[in-house]
């Protein structure tokens, strides 16, 4: 009986130090989990909301969306008019996941606007001082790819610059959906003294600019095939045959639901971002017989 008693109390000792143990575990998660929700709320927070972007022209419609791969992501995207009629966007991707490239992404954006908004010059110009400004802080040696451009709003003339990223894809009414050509060069922060290259592409009234991360064309559905580029203009092009003039948000949540159909819940790939830009050329060019070509 005395025996019986004390193994007893010592199971109940046991298991009572085995609760108090799973609930400072579970105390400590739930803690993790809400500072792992407020970086979330506070990087999304960062993030412009595209109805809302100031001085903002008329005849230019933007819609844009990011879906981390888990709490906090990598990916960016901005959007701001640097004076009166120079429109500014930038999507990218910083190498890596999770909290690292989060606080990475979050020190590439601030640089990249601040230096944005004090640039005189070309966008060539303003991404050789992005680059140089980002690997100045960068003593974990990450790297960031993305694609920047200035839109002039009463031509369409469009100045555009790759980092190592997938082009912008445009679509045009009457026409397959093709990616424009950009010049640009390495993907931000490998070489601090690179010199960055841009181009110039002309926009017709009613295009739309697709602009996206791997996250997109690198998912894989469940037999590990990509979402591709070729299923990525075929959803665009099925979206656009509509009768009405497609708009940036109908586009962008389109592109997203595609993309959901084909992983079938399968944990994502990468961060997901997705941004659309629609031109439309401004009443008094289009009397005047301006096209874009």
């Amino acid at each position: 009986m005395v025996l019986v008693t004390a193994g007893l109390a010592a199971s109940d000792r046991r298991r009572r130090e085995l609760r108090a143990v799973l609930d400072v575990e579970r105390l400590e998660r739930s803690r993790i989990a809400g500072e792992l929700q407020a970086a979330r709320d506070i990087q999304m927070g960062m993030l412009p909301v595209p109805g809302a972007i100031t001085g903002l022209p008329k005849n230019i419609e933007l819609h844009a969306m990011l879906e981390p791969a888990r709490e906090v992501g990598g990916d960016l995207y901005d959007a701001f008019m640097l004076d009166a009629h120079h429109f500014f966007f930038l999507v990218g991707d910083v190498a890596g996941k999770g909290i690292p490239a989060s606080l990475f992404m979050a020190l590439c954006k601030t640089l990249c606007k601040s230096t944005a908004l004090r640039s005189t010059g070309t966008l060539d110009t303003l991404m050789t001082t992005v680059n140089a400004e980002i690997a100045r802080d960068n003593p974990a040696s990450l790297f960031v790819t993305a694609v920047a451009g200035i839109l002039d709003t009463r031509t369409g003339s469009l100045e555009l610059c790759s980092a190592g990223h997938d082009a912008p894809v445009v679509l045009r009414l009457g026409e397959a959906p093709s990616a424009l050509t950009a010049a640009g060069g390495l993907p931000l922060c490998v070489f601090e003294d690179f010199l960055y290259e841009s181009n110039q592409v002309q926009l017709q009234d009613g295009d739309l600019l697709v602009m996206m991360t791997d996250g997109v064309v690198e998912a894989q559905d469940t037999h590990a095939n990509l979402y591709g580029l070729e299923r990525l203009h075929a959803c665009c092009l099925a979206l656009q045959a509509g009768q009405k003039p497609l708009r940036p948000a109908e586009l962008c949540q389109g592109i997203y639901a595609d993309l959901q159909h084909f992983t079938q819940g399968m944990e994502p790939f990468d961060d997901v971002t997705i941004m659309v830009v629609r031109y439309t050329a401004p009443c008094h060019n289009a009397a005047a017989g301006f096209n874009g070509q």
